[in-house]
């Protein structure tokens, strides 16, 4: 053993037996004590101390920690090691102004060091600089590419502001250089899961079952992405190897019913069903997922039953009388009574089912013809038309839902209900002039409403008109709800139209930093307003994020193409 290494563990020893207490040592504090065991070479003393300041910090003492380091300090100035773990206790304590004067001491002995500039990047981000945090990890990188705290950083960072395709590169670029590693396969499927790539996640997660097949999650990860391709055999059986370890799992245990109910494997989709009804968690949304795969069955007693136990007692009326009317005609005669609001909890309800069920679309079809059966009935017929409204636009079937939404008489509530869904059609059959109409007439009825306001704003921005009325529209949307990324964004549209290229980027940032997650349209924003200000290699790299989470823009790629030979 060298001499260095026989004093580190000699101060190591007397540290731990101190710590301990001093029975053969009666009234001599720690400091005396310490004082005389330590040899005389200041190099042993800073490790003492550096070492003492590590197990106060373990212990909670952190006054006693901080003073430690400071000891290392007075022997060994120019040490980074304690300051960083000095910065890392103000940064937990709340003291920034401590933290940044010792970051500034760390620049200034030791501007090298690859931690310092992780530290400096976690603290930017903290504090909202996410373009300076950015700076900073990729300085780490730069000092040693073979250092993972870096890449750890920013990829953490690109995860946090929802640059999910920065992200998802940098993972690829990662498995370049570590190709058998599975937890970066997890983290890549992981990311390409939030951007709805589902032949890249599945790919991902395959690959770490074929690196570590006792990845559970990466297992439940693949199922679910089989089928959303529509490979429904292979996500089944992927699906039961998941179940055999997990049984009562509730996501897979919904996924799987859709599956059946795709394969049109009925037998097998109730059995599942009541393995969910018979887990300890199952609710209500469960009971009304049984409702439904009941209904299209055509079993429209047991499903109004079960809607009736899902708390969905309009569906459970609407059942209830198809089991009892003849195959052709209607004649019940009872009366239904439900709010509006009832209405639209209702639907919120039926639409949350098929989607947590992955039903196929015959399942909301057959839904839809059910409620039809209704339209003629003055008690009951406006209310199954505006569900028979909203399960068509679910259907993305936006010109029959509009047909019907033309033909229900409402007022007051009911009235607005009606013009938002004939918005809603009449943009997805691109009708511009008829959304104005109904927004218009929505707004004349409620003038404050947030949502509303952007909708026609943002309208008048894509359509480049009436900017200065959606300046003021989008002002008193952001009044009403300030931090709306969506209403952002539509504001910094409206400021690109106007020529305002410098705030127009700032909002559009400031709205991609507040989405759930990352955005095709806010990418494609920010990159034509890069263009307009000049800054072609940023525009394209917004641009590229934004195919890569919407590939269907044939347009944006016929417009990169112009770019990229001066690249």
């Amino acid at each position: 053993m060298t001499p260095r290494k026989y004093l580190y563990n000699a101060c190591l020893f007397l540290l731990l037996l101190f710590s301990t207490g001093c029975a053969h040592f009666p009234g001599q504090s720690n400091r005396v004590y310490w004082g005389k065991v330590v040899p005389i070479r200041p190099q042993g003393k800073a490790y003492a101390h550096h070492i003492a300041g590590v197990l106060y910090e373990r212990q909670g003492k952190f006054a006693e920690a901080l003073e430690s380091w400071k000891s290392v300090l007075a022997f060994a100035p120019e040490a980074h090691a304690p300051r960083l773990r000095m910065i890392r206790l103000y940064l937990t304590q709340g003291d920034l102004n401590q933290a940044i004067a010792t970051g500034e001491e760390v620049l200034r002995y030791s501007p090298e060091v690859v931690e310092f500039w992780v530290i400096q990047g976690e603290m930017k981000q903290a504090a909202g600089d996410f373009d300076g945090a950015r700076d900073c990890f990729e300085k780490a990188i730069a000092l040693k590419p073979d250092n993972m705290l870096g890449y750890s950083a920013l990829a953490d960072l690109y995860e946090k502001t929802n640059d999910l395709v920065a992200a998802i590169e940098l993972y690829e670029k990662l498995i370049q250089n570590s190709p058998d590693s599975a937890a970066l396969y997890f983290q890549l499927g992981m990311n390409l899961t939030k951007i709805n790539d589902n032949a890249g996640a599945c790919a991902a997660f395959t690959r770490v079952l074929e690196l570590e097949p006792l990845v559970t999650q990466a297992r439940l990860m693949q199922a679910i992405h089989l089928s959303n391709l529509h490979r429904f055999n292979e996500s089944k059986d992927a699906f039961y190897l998941y179940l055999a370890e997990r049984p009562n799992d509730m996501q897979a245990l919904q996924y799987l019913v859709g599956t059946m109910l795709h394969l049109r494997r009925m037998e097998e989709a109730r059995s599942i069903m009541h393995r969910l009804l018979e887990n300890q968690e199952a609710g209500a949304k469960n009971v009304l997922q049984w409702a439904l795969v009941q209904g299209l069955e055509m079993n429209f007693s047991g499903a109004a039953q079960s809607a009736l136990e899902g708390n969905a007692p309009f569906l459970a009326s609407c059942y209830g009388r198809l089991a009892n009317a003849a195959p052709n005609e209607y004649s019940g005669q009872d009366k239904v009574f439900l709010s509006l609001e009832e209405i639209e909890l209702e639907c919120s309800r039926i639409e949350d089912a098929l989607i947590s069920l992955q039903a196929p679309p015959q399942l909301a079809d057959a839904l839809c013809s059910q409620m039809a059966f209704f339209q003629e009935s003055p008690s009951i017929g406006r209310f199954t038309a505006f569900l028979q409204a909203r399960l068509l636009l679910y259907l993305k079937r936006p010109r029959e839902a509009l047909d019907l939404l033309n033909q229900i008489q409402a007022d007051g509530e009911a009235q607005k209900f009606v013009l938002y869904h004939q918005a809603i059609a009449s943009e997805a059959l691109k009708d511009m002039e008829s959304t104005e109409k109904h927004l218009l007439a929505y707004l004349f009825l409620d003038s404050q409403n947030a949502t509303m306001l952007n909708f026609l704003g943002y309208l008048y921005a894509e359509e480049n008109r009436n900017l200065g009325k959606a300046l003021k529209l989008l002002t008193l949307a952001l009044s009403l709800s300030p931090d709306d990324p969506f209403y952002l964004d539509s504001l910094g549209w409206i400021h690109y139209r106007l020529g305002n290229f410098d705030q127009a980027a700032e909002l559009v940032r400031k709205a991609i930093y507040g989405m759930e997650t990352d955005d095709a349209v806010l990418r494609r924003h920010l990159g034509d307003i890069y263009e307009a200000q000049g800054n072609t290699q940023a525009a394209l790299e917004q641009w590229r994020r934004a195919l890569r989470l919407d590939p269907a823009q044939d347009d944006l790629r016929k417009k990169m193409e112009h770019y990229q030979p001066a690249n």
